[in-house]
């Protein structure tokens, strides 16, 4: 759904790959993202909510929105 409604680049948790990427360096995964983007299934990797913190103290470019 959010993927249709709104313009983000879309990461989806449940896809393997994507999971291990976030796993393995949180602050990285968050840090490579550009533009806006969504984070679907975030909960699975609870370290990606204080790389997105420091991101957003950093540069301020992350906003959170819930569905």
């Amino acid at each position: 759904m959010a993927e249709k409604d709104y313009p983000a680049e879309y990461f989806s948790l449940d896809d393997p790959t994507v999971l291990s990427a976030a796993t393995q360096d949180p602050q990285g995964f968050v840090s490579g993202l550009q533009g806006p983007m969504v984070i679907d299934e975030a909960q699975r990797v609870p370290e990606l909510f204080l790389a997105v913190k420091r991101e957003v103290d950093r540069s301020r470019r992350v906003l959170l929105h819930p569905p």
